[in-house]
């Protein structure tokens, strides 16, 4: 952005800049001459939510895994992520998780909770039960499992009992990713990606 005299932008460099700036991001830009205000002209659309699906019983998540494990792509990337009480990864309880290995197809996980409240009453699959689907990931040379923040969701899962959090797998980390290709960012998590 030129500055004019007075440390102000002017506007004829403010336009100038702006329709650079739209050249290189390939974004249209709107020009508020009168606030001298840059904004993309961008519709925003809400994500199609409807091929996400909860899994509430055993034999619906050892299908996922089975139908992921026989599915035809060779290079088996499967995103996982947890959801928990508490970003103490020493003291949190896992409320369940997430998976993923086909665009716009996810699926949520939730767990069994050993609580009398209100929201912790539904029947769910059992930790344990989980983790031993879990391990036909970990534990299976040809997957790769994709997470953000891997850190985190390894300790989570170690630190709750799955110890096959270092199986066979490969381990590939978005947040990694990231800063390996910007690592002058501010942030990592995924609001600032």
């Amino acid at each position: 952005l030129g500055l004019g005299g007075g440390g102000y932008a002017s506007l004829s460099s403010f336009v100038s800049d702006s329709k650079e700036a739209e050249n290189k991001t390939s974004l249209p830009l709107e020009i508020s001459p009168k606030d001298n205000i840059v904004t993309p002209s961008i519709e925003l659309k809400q994500n199609d939510t409807s091929a996400y699906k909860a899994i509430t019983d055993l034999s619906g998540l050892e299908k996922y895994i089975s139908d992921f494990l026989k599915s035809g792509d060779k290079k088996k990337l499967i995103a996982y992520d947890s959801e928990t009480t508490s970003l103490d990864t020493f003291n949190c309880n896992i409320l369940g998780f997430s998976l993923c290995y086909q665009a716009g197809k996810a699926v949520y996980i939730p767990l069994q909770q050993e609580t009398t409240d209100l929201f912790g009453s539904g029947e769910y699959i059992t930790k344990e039960e989980a983790y031993r689907q879990l391990a036909r990931l970990f534990t299976d040379s040809n997957v790769t499992i994709i997470m953000h923040n891997a850190k985190f969701d390894l300790k989570v899962l170690y630190n709750t009992g799955f110890e096959q959090v270092f199986g066979a797998c490969k381990l590939y980390d978005t947040m990694v990713t990231a800063w390996l290709l910007n690592p002058g960012r501010s942030g990592y998590s995924l609001e600032y990606l």
